[in-house]
């Protein structure tokens, strides 16, 4: 277990001073922000003149509002992922599974997942109960999924936080030898279209990132996704946020986009709608497109996009062979990662009936 914090001995937290800051705190939070140490000395000072605060509350709105509680583990570099699902059980993983001893009361807890969706300006209610931003915190980006209390009544908000890759690893970072590393930067040079599959966590948006960095500086790069999640430093950049609730979906930002003249096309993720325009773009000649999306295996990644295809495009008459017929002319390599190595490699050729024909270029 892991204290990472100064702890507020629990007993006084129920005393007349927490009661009457946590009330001023979501006054503040119904404002739109936090309150600050000194605002709430000065608040109480003017209501209890004669009262000073505990020393100890100083701490509690540190890790009420600065998150000094998981300070260390922020700025830890062993640290890639810190799973928030309670008070008692807050865990993180990387290079190694460690438990955190967490500091909040179940009421401070509510209070500190409002006050962190307040702060990355994240809409977090009944109405949206989960959702997913990009956050810059202690020097590096974070990607932070909030998910209500409504979603499972009687528990407590969780709180997912991801770091992302300030700079883009280098390829030999997947497990490539010289010959793996030298198939992805041709493919890359040539702009192959090219997608990278896995599970979640196994490392497909890190090397996607990889892979953009070693595109021609010339190359205008157009990158789509609805969490900003890819690290990319090219000077020729167009990055484009989806938002539904605005109505710009990913689907609108890529037939956007097709209006840029691009030299390559990026899609953060595929899940949905959007495979249809995705896959139009590369059989009307796009090159260089590359995405990420779920995949048990790379020739499974090849039925899964034209399994999205058929779903999405809304046309049951479309017959699904020709619709893999479709991804396996249009799709020249899948890159398939696992617990973030590079497993497999697969040159795709075409297909024959429901058989998508490939060669195992590279393997681990």
């Amino acid at each position: 277990m892991l204290a990472l914090f100064k702890d507020v001995p629990q007993e006084l937290l129920t005393t007349e001073p927490f009661a009457w800051a946590r009330l001023q705190w979501r006054k503040a939070l119904d404002k739109g922000w936090p309150p600050s140490l000194a605002f709430l000395q000065q608040e109480w000072l003017k209501e209890y003149p004669q009262q000073a605060l505990p020393v100890e509350f100083s701490d509690w709105v540190e890790n009420l509002g600065e998150h000094a509680w998981l300070q260390k583990l922020f700025i830890s570099p062993d640290v890639r992922e810190i799973f928030a699902h309670a008070p008692q059980l807050v865990e993180a993983s990387g290079a190694a599974q460690q438990q955190v001893i967490c500091p909040l009361s179940p009421e401070d807890w509510v209070l500190w997942v409002e006050t962190l969706a307040s702060q990355i300006r994240a809409e977090f209610n009944y109405s949206k109960p989960c959702t997913s931003t990009h956050w810059e915190y202690a020097g590096s980006p974070w990607r932070v999924t909030l998910l209500h209390s409504s979603l499972a009544p009687g528990s407590f908000p969780k709180v997912f936080f991801r770091k992302l890759a300030a700079i883009p690893y280098s390829l030999d970072r997947y497990g490539l030898n010289s010959e793996g590393e030298e198939l992805l930067k041709t493919a890359i040079k040539n702009k192959e279209n090219l997608l990278v599959a896995g599970s979640t966590g196994s490392g497909k948006t890190s090397l996607l990132s990889s892979l953009i960095q070693n595109s021609d500086e010339s190359d205008h790069l157009v990158l789509l996704e609805d969490t900003q999640e890819l690290s990319c430093q090219a000077p020729r950049l167009t990055r484009l946020l989806a938002n539904e609730n605005l109505g710009r979906g990913l689907s609108d930002l890529l037939a956007h986009s097709l209006r840029l003249s691009p030299d390559r096309i990026v899609l953060g993720e595929m899940r949905s709608h959007e495979v249809v325009p995705f896959l139009l773009a590369m059989n009307t000649g796009h090159r260089g497109v590359m995405g990420t999306l779920h995949a048990s295996s790379a020739v499974d990644t090849l039925h899964r996009v034209a399994q999205l295809f058929t779903l999405a495009s809304n046309r049951k008459e479309m017959d699904y062979r020709e619709v893999l017929k479709l991804v396996c002319k249009n799709v020249s390599m899948v890159v398939f990662m696992e617990k973030r190595q590079i497993k497999q490699i697969i040159r795709v050729y075409g297909c024959e009936e429901n058989q998508p024909l490939y060669d195992v270029i590279w393997s681990k």
